[in-house]
């Protein structure tokens, strides 16, 4: 007994100490699993927070510089965080977000983390408001491409909406028909700004500062440009080539097409009024507006000159071919003109006998103005200067799109101001006018990928139960 009892102790010795052994090789594998997965996950947050940089930069300015900075997972084990920024460039070369990649490196792993961080052209939506202005849909209205209101749609009876809807509010009264489900609790506020468009205007663009100006589309796809200063009482339509001179600004010019005028497709007026009427013939331009009492005075019909004829492409013309492509945003109001503007009056220039008719947005009289253009209002509206005095003015045609803080209106009942029809030019859902507004930053995709150094990380461990 006592030599068996000798040799079982030894045995069971040997036994323990090898599941011993083996225990405690399992318990310093796991803790050093759990060091490495901890590394692993310091790494992800690190590369998340060089993530967060980047779109902290892209919401604070396009040009701000990204740190690149070294971090530590706590155990003693230090890495770096990379950052890297692509643009994402419209088809009008316009800077509309940022592809971001951080990366953060350590001695265990690589963690890359991918953002794409991008703008909305305003020009997408058909017609967009911040206000509805107490404005009611009504029979007979129709609304083509997108269309979106941070106020409630107020309708009555069965107006159409044919473009994808969203708002802020409601639908209240009447039976709308929506040929695409109705997006509610949707915000997207109207914040867009003019930094790119100011820029674009200031260097390599046509900027006039304190002085009306006057742009004419000519059918053969010159660009007639016009300025008077507001003391002046000189004609704003002069004839072509003649005129005064204020500064260095001629008054009245004739450009042989857009890269004559400007390098980069903007024009900007800054503090004064800017009119506009004529028909673009392979024309691209953005027209600007800002800064204390400028307006927009649209003065009669402007069109794009269309291959085929019959308009530009839109849900009603789906064939129409235009190479024109036209934008007009305004800080404050822009208007479909009433009465002639005082320094806008038919006059002889210099004292020649050649006259410029002035030719009216239907001044009191029966009669269409057509409108394809995409049109940005940040604190006002697009609507019919005086519509409830200024008599039957036909129908107003807009193809294009409308943005505006507050709808304002054309008409006051059938008998003052126009009937209306707004269509959605299909362009505008792939490309926007030189420096249009775009909306704030939105963060549309984000990808995480996990590389870790040591393969055999998540394999099981090889332990042997035979002795």
């Amino acid at each position: 007994m006592g030599r068996t009892s000798i040799m079982m102790v030894i045995a069971f010795n040997i036994i323990f100490m090898t599941i011993g052994f083996r225990i405690s090789s399992m318990a310093s594998s796991a803790y050093n699993k759990y060091l490495t997965y901890y590394s692993i996950e310091q790494a992800s947050l690190a590369a998340e927070s060089g993530a967060n940089i980047a779109i902290s930069n892209a919401f604070f300015g396009k040009t701000t510089s990204i740190p690149t900075a070294a971090f530590s997972s706590g155990t003693g084990i230090n890495g770096t965080i990379a950052i890297t920024r692509t643009p994402i460039q419209s088809l009008s070369n316009d800077t509309i977000g940022f592809n971001y990649t951080s990366t953060a490196t350590d001695d265990n792993s690589t963690v890359i983390t991918k953002i794409r961080v991008q703008g909305q052209s305003f020009a997408t939506y058909g017609m967009f408001t911040a206000s509805e202005n107490g404005i009611t849909w009504q029979t007979g209205d129709t609304c083509f491409g997108p269309y979106h209101t941070q106020d409630n749609i107020k309708c009555t009876g069965t107006p159409r909406f044919y473009g994808h809807v969203s708002t802020d509010g409601k639908v209240t009264g009447g039976t709308p028909y929506f040929k695409y489900p109705l997006s509610v609790n949707t915000n997207v506020p109207l914040d867009g700004n003019f930094d790119d468009l100011k820029a674009y205007g200031l260097v390599g663009g046509a900027n006039y500062n304190g002085v009306n100006v006057f742009v004419q589309f000519n059918p053969d796809g010159t660009i007639t440009v016009r300025t008077i200063t507001t003391a002046s009482t000189a004609n704003g339509w002069l004839a072509s080539g003649t005129g005064f001179s204020t500064g260095s600004i001629k008054a009245c010019s004739t450009y042989a097409n857009v890269a004559a005028l400007t390098s980069n497709g903007v024009l900007l007026v800054n503090g004064a009024e800017l009119h506009v009427k004529g028909q673009l013939k392979d024309v691209q331009i953005t027209l600007g507006c800002i800064g204390a009492g400028s307006i927009v005075m649209i003065d009669s019909s402007v069109v794009y000159k269309t291959i085929p004829p019959g308009g530009p492409p839109c849900s009603q013309n789906p064939s129409g071919v235009s190479n024109s492509l036209l934008g007009i945003v305004a800080e404050n109001n822009i208007w479909v003109t009433d009465t002639q503007h005082p320094n806008a009056t038919n006059k002889t220039s210099d004292g020649a006998t050649t006259v410029i008719n002035h030719a009216l947005a239907n001044n009191n009289n029966a009669g269409d103005v057509t409108i394809h253009a995409t049109m940005y209002s940040s604190t006002d509206g697009f609507g019919a200067e005086n519509y409830s005095t200024r008599g039957n003015n036909g129908t107003l045609r807009v193809v294009g799109g409308i943005q505006e803080a507050f709808r304002m209106a054309v008409a006051s009942g059938t008998t003052q101001g126009f009937l209306k029809s707004y269509d959605y030019d299909n362009n505008l859902a792939f490309t926007a006018p030189k420096g249009y507004p775009l909306s704030k930053f939105m963060i549309l995709n984000w990808s995480d990928t996990t590389i870790i150094k040591d393969q055999s990380f998540w394999q099981g461990e090889n332990i042997k139960t035979n002795f």
